[in-house]
C-alpha cells in the first residue's frame, strides 16, 4: 500500500476499480438478461468475484490504496452495505413485484437500493458519490415511470454511469482528497 498522511479517502481508487467492474457486470448482465432483464447468474458471479478480487487482493491494495480507512469510515462502510441489503429486501420482498415475476421492477428496486446506499458511502469514498447517487436514482425513476422504454437502456445507462464515475475516482482531483 502507498503510505501517505492526511488522506481523507485512502481507498477511493480501489472503489473506482469496483465501480468500473460492477458497471461492466451490469452491462454484460443486461446484454444476456433476456426475460430476467439483468442475467442473475452473471450478476451474482460477477459481484462475488469482484468483491473477492478487488477488495481482498493485496496486489490491488498495494497499487491503488493510500492506506486503511479510518475506523469511522470502516464503520460507515459496513452500515452502508447493510443498508443496501435492507433496502433491497424492503423494495423487493415487501412489494408486489417479486411475487409477480416482474423482473423489470425487481431490478429497478435493486438498482435504487444500490443508488441510495452510495449516499452514505460519501464518507468513505468522497462527495462525488452524491452525484453518482443522484444520477443513478434519476435513471431508475425515469425507467419506473416510462415502462414503454426497454429496460436494456436503463441497464446500460446504469453501467455506464458507474464506469464513468469509477474512472473519475481513479484520478483524484486534489492531493488531500485522495
Amino acid at each position: 500500500m502507498l503510505k501517505e498522511k492526511n488522506i481523507k479517502f485512502p481507498n477511493k481508487r480501489v472503489f473506482g476499480i469496483w465501480l468500473i467492474w460492477i458497471g461492466l457486470i451490469v452491462i454484460i448482465g443486461t446484454i444476456f438478461g433476456g426475460k430476467f432483464m439483468i442475467n442473475p447468474i452473471i450478476f451474482t458471479i460477477g459481484f462475488i468475484v469482484g468483491k473477492i478480487v478487488i477488495f481482498r487482493m493485496t496486489f490491488i491494495k498495494k497499487h491503488l490504496s493510500y492506506g486503511p480507512n479510518s475506523k469511522f469510515q470502516s464503520n460507515i462502510n459496513t452500515i452502508s452495505i447493510l443498508m443496501m441489503f435492507i433496502l433491497i429486501f424492503l423494495f423487493l420482498f415487501s412489494g408486489k413485484y417479486i411475487m409477480m415475476d416482474d423482473f423489470r421492477m425487481t431490478w429497478f428496486g435493486a438498482l435504487l437500493a444500490t443508488a441510495i446506499h452510495f449516499i452514505t458511502s460519501t464518507f468513505v469514498y468522497g462527495k462525488q458519490l452524491i452525484i453518482l447517487s443522484i444520477l443513478l436514482i434519476l435513471n431508475v425513476f425515469i425507467g419506473i415511470f416510462n415502462s414503454n422504454i426497454s429496460f436494456d437502456y436503463f441497464g446500460y445507462i446504469d453501467g455506464l454511469i458507474k464506469i464513468i464515475f469509477g474512472i473519475f475516482l481513479l484520478v483524484p482531483a486534489k492531493a488531500n482528497d485522495r
